[in-house]
């Protein structure tokens, strides 16, 4: 295995994770916080799809990228909103599959010079910006559980 099957392969697995702790998620309780400190649910959904944006689009400008509000809302250090300025938890999710599909068939076309570009920002290459999409997700993965048990939602792996 290559790494970047490797880093596809950590990129898929944190998704379908991901997808497990969302699935049934009331859309109602997308804003609810556990404690004031806690991201909501649709911020960390919305913060997931910038990230996958930002390192698409260090992989392929020429990738759609989302709103512009996007990174205003969910970017790195941004703040929790008031309810009205979100989008619907329905489009943001949909634009967290979205922007995967694409980071993901971008990682499989790229050029393997692409793909060792460093970027100083993130203190690795673009390959490695892969691999930091999957623990970011994790990370925010254990925050969706912690809210998902604070709401008494079923575990994600309940014996069926």
């Amino acid at each position: 295995m290559t790494e970047r099957q490797r880093a596809l392969s950590v990129l898929e697995l944190s998704r379908s994770q991901l997808t497990k702790l969302l699935d049934g998620f009331p859309p109602d309780q997308a804003l609810y916080q556990p404690t004031p400190a806690v991201n909501h649910t649709l911020w960390i959904i919305g913060h997931l799809a910038t990230l996958d944006n930002i390192v698409l689009r260090r992989i392929d400008d020429g990738q759609p990228a989302l709103p512009e509000k996007y990174e205003q809302l969910f970017n790195f250090g941004t703040q929790m909103q008031s309810a009205d300025a979100y989008p619907p938890f329905g489009e943001v999710l949909g634009h967290l599959r979205e922007v995967r599909e694409h980071l993901i068939a971008a990682t499989h076309a790229a050029s393997d010079a692409r793909m060792a570009e460093t970027v100083p920002d993130f203190g690795c290459d673009v390959l490695g910006m892969v691999f930091l999409t999957a623990w970011h997700e994790g990370w925010h993965s254990g925050q969706l559980s912690t809210i998902r048990r604070s709401l008494k939602l079923p575990s994600i792996y309940a014996p069926e």
